[in-house]
Order: C-alpha cells, then structure tokens, then sequence
C-alpha cells in the first residue's frame, strides 16, 4: 500500500522528446572553442537558438558528412523562403536549447512537402538525436552546413609521430 503521510516523496519525472527548430535565411551562427588543451576539449556550436556542445571531433565529423550528403535533398528547396513561416504562434514561444553531440546520435533526412493547415511549409527535415531541423531554404542549409565544419576544423589536428 502507497504511503501518503508527511514522510512520503513525490518524484516527478520529465523527458524531453525533441526540439523542433525551424530556419530559413541567414541563420545565426557561431562558434566558441573551450578547454582545447584539457580533456575533453569542447566545442560549442550556436545555430539560431540552439547551442551544441561537442567533445567529439569524429562525431562533428560524421554530422557533416552526413549534413553534406543531404544536400542532394536540398537541391528542392528554394534559395530563399518567406520570413512569414517563422512568425511566432500564441502556443508557441522561443526557448533556448542545448545538447551534447555524441557518435550515438541517430541523423535522419526527409523532404516534407507544405501543408498550409498546419502552417508548415515545404522543408527538408533533419533529425539529429532529439534536436529536429526544419530547414526551409538552401540559404540555412548552406548556413549550418558551414557551421558544421567551422566547429570540426576548431578540433586541433592530432599529432603523429
């Protein structure tokens, strides 16, 4: 029998499924290289309100090969999309996400077409982990696909000897 009394604890979970983030134009980005000589070195990746941490420079790696292979998928969208499918909805309002970037991250790529019930344009979806682009236009996608590799060539070259 569940205990109710003053000793009893309440635990309340929480997960997040996914972040959906939709771009279109010249999206923000940045990005900040921290602890370089310390393990593990961090890379942090700003894409519109999204920060990335990465510590992993074959992950970053592997998210830009596959970023550059969606390109193909790209190739549909227009070079520049009305500003008007990212104004902001009274149930929707902006927040900041961060996320660490692992080699274990799932990355997927479809084209969505618009659906103007729902306010969605047409835009090549791209899954990675639990962040969900909604990319609109060739414009962001070029934008954070040179972001991507902005953040690997931050990654000091290993020395061999």
């Amino acid at each position: 029998m569940p205990n109710h009394g003053a000793n009893a604890t309440t635990v309340v979970t929480h997960a997040v499924l996914a972040v959906i983030i939709r771009v279109c134009g010249e999206v923000p980005t940045r990005v900040e290289v921290h602890e370089l000589s310390s393990p593990p070195p961090q890379v942090h990746l700003y894409v519109a309100d999204t920060m990335i941490v990465v510590e992993d420079v074959v992950a970053i790696g592997a998210v830009c090969r596959r970023w550059d292979l969606a390109a193909y998928g790209a190739r549909r969208l227009p070079l520049h999309a009305s500003q008007t499918w990212l104004q902001p909805h009274w149930t929707s309002a902006p927040v900041a996400t961060v996320t660490r970037l692992t080699l274990t991250e799932t990355f997927h790529v479809q084209m969505i077409t618009a659906r103007a019930e729902t306010a969605t344009p047409m835009h090549l979806r791209v899954t990675t982990g639990r962040l969900v682009w909604q990319v609109v236009d060739r414009t962001a996608f070029d934008r954070i696909g040179a972001a991507l590799r902005e953040a690997e060539d931050a990654f000091p070259v290993p020395r061999t000897f």
